[in-house]
């Protein structure tokens, strides 16, 4: 199987690089670690249907493509996982250990927005045609557990490196560049991330998930602290106990109580 950024290509302009590399995918023309990085996205993605907004070449918005055959789809939440560690890892290193990851898949500094994943997977039933799921957002998933195989993941990946100016309705934007008071070549970033990338990979599908998720919820943002979390129109105040192995947020008041991706928001 080959390395993630094995193969690397950069799209000047196209709508989504997760549409894209979806394209590829159904085409039959996909490869196991393939990346296309994007210069700029016209109708970037984002979690639950919102529009992912980036400045064109100043920072990562790339794709890449996962042969998911080895692993469970009820294990969709543990690639989540670990996309969210490897993108720790690399922003980290420059940022420092004021990252953090924001469940369900958010990259932040300190109460900053540095990043976000959106993993979408290729679902095949028996006899039927492949169909796309959202690993976050997508609740069909459970049910299709047991009747289906997880053949591909597209995993989308936003983090602000250069841009220093951000449009005025996103809330608490923060970049690389914003926070060391340096720019950066971008393809160098690319395959460092690339590289961590693979490194969770290899954890995940050799066994090692527990590792994994103590990362995970080592990384933890908020972690411990009081906050205030939405569902529907009802405001609770909460302290973050960490998240399951089922995906599930966990907070102190009630150990029996565990949120669904989706389910609630945060109140920042």
């Amino acid at each position: 199987m080959p390395d993630i950024g094995n193969h690397i290509t950069v799209l000047n302009t196209v709508d989504s690089s997760n549409n894209y590399a979806m394209q590829q995918v159904h085409a039959g023309m996909a490869v196991h670690g393939d990346v296309w990085f994007a210069m700029e996205q016209t109708a970037g993605k984002g979690q639950r249907g919102k529009v992912w907004n980036g400045a064109p070449g100043e920072n990562i918005l790339m794709s890449l493509t996962l042969e998911t055959g080895k692993l469970g789809i009820a294990q969709q939440f543990r690639l989540s996982a670990a996309v969210a560690v490897a993108v720790w890892n690399f922003f980290s290193f420059h940022a420092g250990a004021t990252t953090s990851i924001k469940w369900p898949n958010d990259l932040y500094w300190g109460d900053s927005k540095a990043g976000g994943i959106l993993i979408e997977n290729v679902i095949g039933e028996p006899s039927t045609v492949d169909r796309p799921c959202l690993t976050a957002d997508n609740a069909d998933n459970k049910a299709l557990a047991t009747s289906s195989t997880w053949k591909w993941s597209v995993v989308g990946i936003g983090i602000n490196i250069n841009q220093n100016v951000f449009p005025e309705f996103l809330p608490n934007p923060i970049s690389l560049s914003l926070i060391t008071h340096q720019k950066y070549e971008m393809m160098e970033l690319v395959k460092e991330l690339c590289h961590c990338l693979q490194q969770q990979w290899e954890l995940l599908i050799n066994g090692y998930w527990e590792t994994i998720y103590a990362a995970y919820n080592h990384h933890l943002y908020k972690k411990g602290h009081p906050v205030r979390l939405r569902k529907k129109n009802v405001v609770m105040p909460c302290t973050i106990r960490g998240v399951g192995h089922d995906g599930k947020l966990l907070i102190e008041e009630d150990d029996t109580v565990g949120f669904d991706f989706g389910e609630v928001n945060w109140e920042l």
